[in-house]
């Protein structure tokens, strides 16, 4: 049977094997708590999957606690994308292109070197939630992360460079979860967040 699910997590692996690209029906690959610093664009592509001109690969990324610098770009691909785990790596810059997968869900980030966030883009990704930014460097949070309807839970914490800032929520908010830090908050259209559960985390 064709491999569907792969589990490398908590080894000593600090490359991955050429022989990886050759798992072209794999959907989840599980590679946290290695040793990568970078992760070959000419692996990932083949895991597309392309079939009958439709891309059905990667469901599932996780490659949390490794030493990557960058996200490869050959992930902005993966149009079947829907968890995206890169947290407690090196990583200083989210590509606006990461934004366009039709299909994530969740992006975890948190634990990295991040300074900024693209200005554009976050109109593309309003299926997200959660969007875990918690424990990087950021100085900015862009206005438009207001466009992303559909989050509950924004991690922010631990952003000690981060001033006080405010997003505006566009949409009608019923009930939300935001993990927020040394953030302002503007409902559009509530005087007051009688109608939101908030929940500050230090």
């Amino acid at each position: 049977h064709a491999l569907i699910r792969l589990d490398a997590s908590g080894n000593r692996i600090s490359h991955t094997p050429p022989s990886l690209s050759q798992l072209m029906n794999l959907r989840v690959l599980n590679l946290s708590d290695n040793r990568i610093e970078h992760l070959d664009s000419m692996d990932i592509l083949p895991l597309t999957g392309l079939t009958e001109l439709k891309l059905t690969g990667l469901t599932e990324l996780s490659v949390a606690k490794n030493k990557l610098s960058e996200i490869p770009l050959a992930v902005a691909v993966l149009q079947h994308l829907r968890y995206l785990r890169l947290s407690h790596n090196k990583i200083t810059e989210l590509d606006s292109d990461m934004l366009r997968l039709p299909s994530l869900l969740e992006l975890h980030l948190s634990d990295n070197l991040l300074r900024l966030l693209p200005e554009r883009g976050w109109s593309q990704a309003t299926n997200l939630d959660p969007l875990d930014l918690a424990g990087n460097v950021l100085t900015h949070v862009p206005r438009g992360l207001g466009l992303l309807t559909n989050l509950t839970v924004l991690g922010l914490t631990r952003n000690e460079t981060l001033p006080k800032v405010e997003i505006y929520f566009r949409q009608h908010i019923t009930h939300w979860c935001i993990r927020i830090c040394r953030m302002r908050l503007n409902f559009s259209g509530y005087s007051a967040c009688q109608t939101c559960n908030l929940v500050t985390c230090g």
